[in-house]
């Protein structure tokens, strides 16, 4: 079987970046399938689902040439979805998820109903 090489993604940047927030983490960039990949294997915040593992699989083929960058794009933006991770311009319906701190017991609202 033939596999049909499409370009070399190793080096290759999209020309939009895909913003995710992860864990506790301030909202930062991924601009290609080999960034995407180290996040999804190394800092990703939810290991399994579908979505992610598609990504997984598609970044791999986009930096092993068997299908173009872009398809491995939208596999992440979709595996980010899925962790309710993403963030910026394609999540417009979700904002950047901010971390809450607790309030003691004894502490008081300043907002009075």
């Amino acid at each position: 079987m033939l596999i049909h090489q499409t370009e070399n993604c190793s080096e290759t940047r999209w020309r939009n970046p895909v913003m995710v927030q992860l864990r506790f983490g301030f909202p930062e960039e991924i601009d290609g399938p080999l960034k995407a990949l180290n996040c999804l294997v190394y800092r990703w915040p939810v290991l399994g689902g579908e979505d992610y593992s598609r990504a997984k699989e598609m970044c791999m083929a986009a930096l092993g040439g068997r299908i173009p960058c872009g398809s491995a794009r939208t596999a992440f933006v979709a595996a980010a979805k899925e962790a309710e991770a993403l963030a910026g311009a394609e999540n417009a319906h979700h904002p950047i998820k901010r971390p809450q701190r607790e309030r003691s017991a004894g502490a008081r609202s300043l907002h009075r109903p």
